[in-house]
């Protein structure tokens, strides 16, 4: 028999309990049990449920999931403004209360403004303690 198996999987990815009071959609961005990371579940994580978080470091995230009015630049500090109601979080140029860091920016698709925008960004290592700023 010949199976595979990922041995070093879960250091890349956690266990995490939704607590927002909506699905997370596989891909979004999110700060769930003190991680960043994006859904790993392919049907969603429900409100409420046990699912995973990818949080790898090393990969470059590419993303629309941000406000278009606050884009990030080139090199600077990328931060998500977390929503735990009905819409996922953005991702944004400014850090400050109800905001998190979560990596540094390797792309901008448009400028400040553009409905169409995407950011590529590396994700910052974390230790399982992301807070947001108060």
């Amino acid at each position: 028999m010949n199976f595979f198996h990922e041995i070093e999987q879960s250091v890349e990815q956690v266990p995490v309990t939704n607590t927002h009071s909506r699905t997370i959609a596989f891909g979004e961005i999110v700060l769930l049990g003190g991680y960043v990371g994006t859904g790993a579940e392919h049907d969603g994580i429900a409100n409420g449920a046990i699912g995973t978080l990818a949080i790898n470091s090393n990969r470059k995230i590419q993303t629309p999931q941000v406000n278009d009015a606050d884009l990030p630049v080139f090199g600077a500090p990328v931060y998500l403004a977390e929503n735990t109601g009905a819409v996922p979080g953005v991702l944004q140029a400014t850090g400050g209360t109800g905001t998190v860091y979560v990596g540094t920016c390797t792309k901008v698709s448009a400028a400040a403004g553009d409905y169409d925008a995407f950011i590529e960004f590396k994700p910052a290592p974390q230790d399982g303690l992301a807070v947001l700023a108060s």
